[in-house]
């Protein structure tokens, strides 16, 4: 029987870092060190009995016992497209330009596969999220090109070196420096 290997695309994929948190926050735990765990940002509060009450309604609801839209509820779209409106002055239509996800991780290496081809050129800041180098160049077998975020800079990247790039991940306020891009840079 054949041995079964994986594609050669993770041979140079780097280890997850809060993967490699978690696993040295265990060991400290099992030595009965004392740990301050500031890795990754998880809440340390219950949420509100209000916010309880409505999951625990919504699960013996039976109309929620069914796979919802592919792109999610009509109605939470209709408040996210007026959100919008009010905050940033932007109208979007709620039923072809808003698509609701399990998460931002997922969004954003779904949306890098609709984008990237092999051998095409992917911006990505140092440091950023790990998910934009790994799922939205590398896993698509694209080209990583980093944009250097430095203090004399104000954490933003030199545009110049994105030129050529098919995707550009930028975020701001920025995770993890905390940098706020202008508007005029942006």
């Amino acid at each position: 029987m054949a041995e079964f290997k994986v594609a050669r695309r993770l041979d140079d994929l780097p280890g997850y870092p809060f993967a490699e948190l978690e696993r040295k926050a265990s060991q400290l735990r099992a030595e009965g060190k004392p740990l301050y765990d500031l890795s990754i940002g998880d809440p340390d509060l219950e949420p509100a009995d209000f916010i309880k009450d409505a999951i625990r309604d919504s699960i013996n609801n039976p109309k929620s016992h069914y796979y919802p839209s592919s792109v999610g509820d009509l109605d939470v779209r209709k408040t996210i497209a007026k959100w919008y409106q009010g905050r940033f002055g932007v109208e979007i239509n709620p039923t072809n330009q808003i698509c609701l996800l399990i998460g931002a991780k997922s969004g954003l290496s779904q949306m890098a596969r609709a984008v990237v081809n092999p051998g095409d050129i992917v911006a990505v800041p140092d440091p950023a999220y790990p998910v934009y180098g790994r799922a939205g160049c590398r896993l698509l077998d694209g080209k990583l090109r980093t944009l250097k975020l430095k203090v004399e800079n104000g954490f933003l990247p030199d545009l110049e070196d994105a030129q050529g790039a098919k995707l550009v991940y930028l975020n701001y306020p920025n995770n993890p420096t905390g940098a706020v891009a202008t508007d005029v840079f942006m």
